[in-house]
C-alpha cells in the first residue's frame, strides 16, 4: 500500500495526502487527518483553488489494513458526511495475494514505520488474514479494484496519473474503473486472465452490445501506460496488434483506447477523428509488412477495414484483414460470415460516410445482426455462390474465385 502511494507521489501535478496508521499511531488520529483532507478545498499553500490550470487533484490515501466491512464503513461514512457526499470518487484497492506471500514480504522489510518486520510479522499477517472480508461496491464504494501482483497496482497508479492531464485540460476528473461485484472479476483479473468466466448477460436493449464469456481488451488498452511488447503501433488514442488467431494472411486489430467505446453502436459524430486515425495508423502498419504475397495484396487493395456489428470482444476494435481468407484459424461458418457478409461487417468508410451525413449514431438491431451469423448460408463474396454446404468446400471454391479476380 505504501509503495502504491509513493508511486502516486512521484507525479508533481498530484497532491497526495497519506493517512497511515503506522505513522499516526491510532485510528482516531487517522480519522482526524482524513476528515480535514477530504473537507479542505484549499491548495497546499492555503490559497483557494482557482481555475483548472491552477488546481491539483488531491488523492487521500488511507494506508490501513481495514480487514472487515465494519472497519471500512468508518471511512465511507465520513465521505458521505463531508460536503453532502460530493467530495469525489471513493475507491477500495484490494491486494488479493496469498497470506504466505504477504507474510514473507512483511518479514523482509527493514524499516517499517510500525515495526511489523522480521519473524514477528508471520503470525500477525496470518492471524489478520483469517478475519479478512473482501470489499464490495455495496459498501458504498464507487469502485473496487483488485490487484493480484505489483504490476497490476503499478499499472493502475500510472492510469490515475495519466487521467490527470485530462483534468488539467477540462477541470473534470474522471476515473474509469471496472466495478468488482459478487461473482464477477474486476479490471485487473480480466486484464491478466486468458479465460474469462463471467456469466453471459442479456442486453437491456436490442441496440446495445453485450459480451458473454470473453470480455476483451477494454482494461488492456486503458490501464497499460507503456507500449505493450506485442504492439505494432501505440499512441494515446489506440493500439495496433496482430490478431492472435488471424483469419487471413493479413489480420491486424486497431483497438481504440477510449473507455466509453465498447463497439460500433457506441460511436458518435465526435469520433470521426478517431475513426480516421484508426485508418491512418492501420495504413502505416500495413506499409511495414514486406512479405511478397502481402505486398501484392496491398498494391491491389485486397484487404478491408471495418468492424463486426456484434463484436464478441469488448472495446472498439477495427479489423484490417486481407481478402484471401487463407488461414487455419478460419474454422467455422460464423467466422466466414462475420468477415464476408457486408451487412454484418461494417466497412469503416461506410461508417464514416454515415456520420459525415449527420446521423447521430449507428442504428441497427443486435439480435437481427446475430441472426445473420446463424442463418445466412455459406456465400462466396465474389460470385455469391451458396450451393456449397461445408466450409472446406467454400474455401476451396473461393480460392479459385479469388485467384481469378487477382
Amino acid at each position: 500500500k505504501t509503495t502504491f502511494r509513493s508511486r502516486l507521489e512521484q507525479c508533481n501535478s498530484l497532491e497526495v495526502v497519506g493517512v497511515c496508521q503506522d505513522v499516526l499511531g491510532t485510528r482516531e488520529k487517522c480519522l482526524c487527518v482524513f476528515r480535514r483532507a477530504i473537507s479542505d478545498r484549499e491548495g497546499p499553500e492555503g490559497k483557494a483553488l482557482g481555475n483548472a490550470s491552477e488546481r491539483r487533484i488531491r488523492f487521500v490515501v488511507v494506508d490501513r489494513t481495514n480487514l472487515s466491512k465494519e472497519q471500512r464503513r468508518i471511512w465511507t461514512d465520513e465521505i458521505k458526511r463531508a460536503q453532502g457526499g460530493t467530495v469525489g470518487k471513493s475507491l477500495a484497492l484490494f491486494w488479493d495475494m496469498p497470506a504466505k506471500f504477504c507474510a514473507k514480504r512483511a518479514a523482509d522489510r527493514k524499516t517499517h514505520e510500525g515495526g511489523l518486520q522480521g519473524r514477528g510479522a508471520y503470525p500477525v499477517v496470518h492471524q489478520s488474514s483469517k478475519g479478512l472480508q473482501r470489499p464490495d461496491v455495496e459498501e458504498d464504494f464507487d469502485s473496487v479494484v483488485t490487484f493480484t501482483c505489483d504490476e497490476h497496482a503499478f499499472a493502475f497508479a500510472d492510469h490515475l496519473i495519466a487521467v490527470n492531464k485530462e483534468f488539467k485540460d477540462t477541470g473534470i476528473l474522471h476515473i474509469d474503473t471496472k466495478v468488482h461485484r459478487k461473482g464477477r472479476r474486476d479490471a485487473f483479473q480480466i486484464l491478466m486472465s486468458q479465460r474469462k468466466k463471467s456469466k453471459k448477460t442479456l442486453p437491456s436493449s436490442s441496440n446495445e452490445h453485450t459480451f458473454g464469456r470473453f470480455r476483451g481488451w477494454d482494461t488492456f488498452v486503458k490501464y497499460t501506460s507503456s507500449v505493450p511488447q506485442e504492439a505494432l503501433f501505440s499512441d494515446e488514442e489506440c493500439i495496433v496488434i496482430s490478431d492472435k488467431f488471424p483469419k487471413a494472411k493479413i489480420h491486424i486489430l486497431a483497438i481504440a483506447r477510449c473507455g466509453s467505446l465498447q463497439g460500433p453502436l457506441n460511436l458518435r459524430p465526435r469520433h470521426i477523428g478517431l475513426l480516421r486515425h484508426l485508418k491512418d495508423v492501420s495504413y502505416q502498419v500495413l506499409s511495414t509488412l514486406t512479405d511478397a504475397t502481402i505486398e501484392q495484396m496491398k498494391q491491389q487493395n485486397m484487404y478491408r477495414m471495418g468492424f463486426h456489428s456484434c463484436p464478441s470482444l469488448s472495446q472498439l476494435h477495427m479489423h484490417v484483414i486481407s481478402m484471401d481468407f487463407d488461414s487455419e484459424w478460419l474454422k467455422t461458418k460464423k467466422h466466414w460470415t462475420s468477415f464476408t457478409n457486408p451487412q454484418f461487417f461494417l466497412n469503416v468508410d461506410d461508417v464514416l460516410a454515415q456520420f459525415e451525413r449527420g446521423i447521430p449514431a449507428l442504428d441497427y438491431n443486435v439480435e437481427e445482426k446475430n441472426a445473420l451469423l446463424r442463418n445466412t448460408p455459406l456465400t462466396c463474396p465474389v460470385c455469391q455462390c451458396q450451393s456449397l454446404r461445408t466450409l472446406p468446400e467454400m474455401k476451396h471454391h473461393y480460392r479459385q474465385c479469388f485467384t481469378r479476380g487477382s
